[in-house]
């Protein structure tokens, strides 16, 4: 049921405090409206939101919805070492010499790809995607004269289970030679 502008207005200053200096615009039905400037500014600022998704099973997960693969460029290669105390993780800066790796600490790779539609999506790569799957990729790129950042990338994700138990691997695969 629409509420009656002086409800809207009442409304309005329980969620601003300076509600009485700020213009009021109002919808059909006396509703507040939400003026195009601030949904502009709201959209602006997604845009440089990273939406960080995790590996499981054979999909990326975000909240509720799930991804079969990830397909942009790769805008962002972050490489560190990372050392985990009560669940908490402890990252330092990346040495590519195993012997310069403090005791405890292993290699992982935060990695950013944009897609087509602007999307900036993350995936944190753990030891053996980041060392296995992702360094190969990139020297593969580089011998071909290519940066990650000049091709477009598939990110494709599946369980693999061990003696130690089950975990996610994520694989880089170069689709096109041709960026978005």
């Amino acid at each position: 049921m629409a509420k009656k502008k002086g409800e809207a207005e009442e409304m309005v200053k329980e969620v601003f405090e300076d509600a009485e200096t700020m213009p009021a615009v109002y919808a059909e039905g006396g509703l507040p409206a939400i003026s195009d400037e601030i949904l502009d500014e709201l959209i602006e600022t997604a845009k440089d939101v990273t939406l960080w998704v995790k590996p499981r099973g054979n999909s990326f997960v975000l909240d509720d919805a799930s991804l079969p693969n990830i397909v942009g460029n790769l805008v962002a290669i972050k490489p560190y070492l990372v050392k985990w105390t009560d669940n908490v993780p402890d990252k330092i800066e990346y040495a590519v010499n195993e012997l310069d790796w403090p005791e405890g600490y292993e290699p992982r790779c935060d990695i950013v790809i944009q897609t087509e539609g602007g999307d900036k999506i993350g995936v944190s790569l753990a030891k053996t995607s980041f060392k296995k799957f992702l360094c190969p990729y990139i020297k593969m790129l580089s011998d071909q004269g290519l940066k990650p950042e000049q091709v477009r990338t598939q990110l494709t994700t599946w369980e693999a289970k061990s003696n130690l138990g089950s975990f996610n691997l994520v694989k880089a695969t170069m689709v096109s030679d041709v960026p978005f």
